[in-house]
């Protein structure tokens, strides 16, 4: 996971770009990009790479399952699709709508060894997922 990458997409295409970076996803097109009545978006699904994209998530799970403010965080979100189970929130965290406020928490995290409930990059996350703050 590329911890330096700016997290900013304003479109789906934006999105799926960082989504791709994020996962370090292979850009290589395949035999479909040179299918000429497949729309971009149909393209990008398919070339969608969903071994990097559960490698990293794995990843980042083992490496912060144990943090009770993530584990929080994980069955929250988990909830907003009828769910308790912790790794299906971390997906929705990983969402076009949350992406771009999780994605700091993680970095916060991960990198600098900070799980601080009351920094400004975790306060940005409970505010989005309407979350009381620790």
């Amino acid at each position: 996971m590329n911890h330096e990458l700016v997290i900013a997409y304003s479109n789906d295409a934006e999105y799926r770009a960082t989504i791709r970076a994020i996962f370090s996803m292979s850009t290589e097109k395949s035999l479909l990009s040179v299918v000429d009545d497949v729309d971009p978006v149909s393209l990008d699904e398919n070339l969608y790479d969903t071994a990097a994209a559960t490698k990293t998530l794995d990843r980042v799970y083992a490496e912060t399952r144990s943090n009770p403010v993530f584990r929080r965080i994980y069955k929250h979100a988990a909830g907003f699709m009828f769910s308790e189970d912790e790794e299906i929130g971390l997906a929705v965290l990983f969402s076009y709508d949350y992406l771009g406020v999780f994605y700091p928490c993680l970095n916060d995290d991960i990198v600098k060894d900070s799980d601080s409930p009351v920094s400004p990059v975790f306060q940005a996350l409970y505010k989005k997922l309407g979350l009381e703050p620790i």
